[in-house]
């Protein structure tokens, strides 16, 4: 793993040289050999450059001009595990951007580590289809900038990875609410994605969405004896029938997927449900409940631990008994406190900070997710943040925005580059928030006084500039105040017209 993460950052810190104050290798030291990737990886690390620094042991040494570290002609990396390996290369990258070149003429230290331990982003693909590419892409960009969580949303109206369990799954449908024809991973692709994402230190969690938007389920395997209900806006809901079908039939599946992602977590959706207000229906409050517990215990039964969207624990209470459930809160920034007061972990998804398809601007993104709670037993129970990139808006019948990249594979490169422009640079904004908030940068939106942006405005330039040099997608005329893209249009280019 470590080697790995210094034949990779060789290059680059080669190419952030110059023939000024250049940095003739950097000596990385390893603490730990434990490969091992989860809640409890140690991504902490400290560099040292000064006149005076030495090092006995070695473990990954990798040649580098790295312009404005002149202080030594080496450059020391003492690394928890080898995941924080690439962390330190990261930011010896960052210093070596012209931006931070005059603070390391005199020799510096940094010691740094993240706060929480969930930093990611969550790619809709149940709705648009992302191309094994743009999903890789996704990852390198989160790596650069410590995201370690890719929480990919694999069904909604299509079951995006390949069943042998029920191949029904994956045959093409052509119903509103799933125009693509057939598109999903195969399992080979998704072992690719796994062990890309594993080598720049990201996380797969998984996401199989139930009961509600629940439309692939319902729709594929009735057949083989699904219960099911007519959910919201039209969505399939699977049921909890007296006979037990939609429980074996969904546990049966979620043992396959399970082979399929190594990580301890496994996301079971749980949102935006329908109750029926029959007592008989498979789809009332109760028969709801009822079947989250069992996937609840059929995901622990497996060697994971569940996570769900709030509701699981506020709406149907699933989760209250079920101590080992994380619990997504998305419905407002401080939902997590409730969560957390009921001794449940938490992570924050909160729309208006947080949802990359809406209209928040990189001044939102960067704010305190502890919502300055100043309980501090509440706040050991936030896990951290994520960024979600959902597609909704690519759907017929919503405002569809950007509706021309619907059609897939036809329009393949122009959706990547409207991801890329809709997620970067914010998420990296983000990205900082999950690992440790300045309230120095700039005052929390909604503060009485101005903004001051001059410090945000700049990150956000040197974060676009970082990114087109790595040739990775971004919106390079997005600024602190406006985001420049969206689905729809980049930098004032729309995609439909073009």
């Amino acid at each position: 793993m470590s080697q790995a993460a210094a034949a990779r950052y060789q290059l680059l810190l080669r190419a952030a040289g110059s023939a000024a104050g250049v940095v003739t290798k950097v000596v990385a030291t390893v603490q730990a050999s434990n490969s091992s990737l989860g809640m409890g990886t140690n991504y902490s690390y400290s560099i040292i450059s000064g006149p005076t620094t030495t090092t006995t042991t070695t473990t990954n040494t990798a040649s580098a001009g790295v312009a404005g570290l002149n202080a030594a002609a080496a450059v020391n990396v003492l690394a928890a595990t080898p995941f924080a390996v690439a962390y330190a290369m990261e930011t010896l990258l960052q210093l070596a951007a012209p931006a931070a070149q005059k603070i390391c003429g005199g020799g510096f230290t940094v010691v740094d580590e993240p706060t929480y331990v969930h930093r990611g982003i969550l790619l809709d693909t149940g709705r648009r289809f992302f191309p094994t590419a743009v999903v890789k892409t996704t990852i390198e960009s989160m790596a650069m900038f410590k995201l370690n969580v890719l929480h990919f949303h694999l069904s909604e109206g299509r079951f995006r990875v390949e069943s042998t369990t029920y191949p029904e799954l994956n045959l093409p449908c052509s119903n509103k609410t799933c125009p693509e024809s057939g598109q999903y991973y195969t399992k080979d692709e998704i072992k690719d994605i796994v062990d890309f994402a594993y080598l720049r230190g990201v996380r797969v969690v998984p996401e199989f969405e139930m009961p509600g938007h629940a439309t692939a389920l319902c729709s594929a395997l009735k057949s083989v004896g699904i219960a099911c209900c007519s959910g919201k806006w039209g969505m399939g809901q699977v049921g909890d029938d007296v006979d037990g079908n939609s429980t074996a039939i969904v546990g049966a599946l979620l043992e396959e997927m399970s082979e399929l992602f190594p990580d301890t977590v496994m996301h079971l959706g749980g949102d935006e449900c329908a109750y029926s207000t029959s007592p008989t229906s498979p789809c009332n409050i109760n028969a709801s409940k009822s079947f989250e517990q069992k996937m609840f215990k059929k995901v622990l039964s497996l060697g994971k631990r569940p996570m769900g969207w709030q509701e699981v624990l506020l709406e149907t209470g699933a989760a209250a008994t079920v101590p080992e459930v994380i619990v997504d809160t998305w419905s407002k920034v401080d939902t997590w406190t409730t969560v957390a007061a009921s001794g449940h972990s938490a992570v924050a998804s909160d729309p208006g900070n947080l949802y990359l398809d809406g209209g928040a601007t990189s001044q939102h993104v960067w704010f305190d997710i502890s919502a300055g709670v100043a309980n501090v037993t509440n706040q050991d129970y936030l896990m951290g943040g994520e960024a979600s990139m959902w597609t909704d808006s690519y759907l017929p019948g919503r405002k569809c925005n950007g509706c021309c990249l619907l059609p897939s594979p036809s329009r393949d490169v122009d959706f990547a580059k409207a991801i890329g422009g809709t997620i970067w640079p914010r998420a990296a904004v983000a990205a900082g928030s999950f690992w440790r908030w300045d309230p120095n940068l700039v005052p929390q939106t909604g503060e009485k006084q101005p903004p001051q942006l001059d410090g945000l405005n700049t990150v956000v330039a040197m974060t676009n500039a970082m990114l087109v040099a790595r040739g990775l997608d971004t919106c390079p005329c997005a600024n602190a105040t406006n985001n420049g893209c969206n689905q729809g249009h980049h930098c004032g280019v729309p995609w439909c017209n073009a």
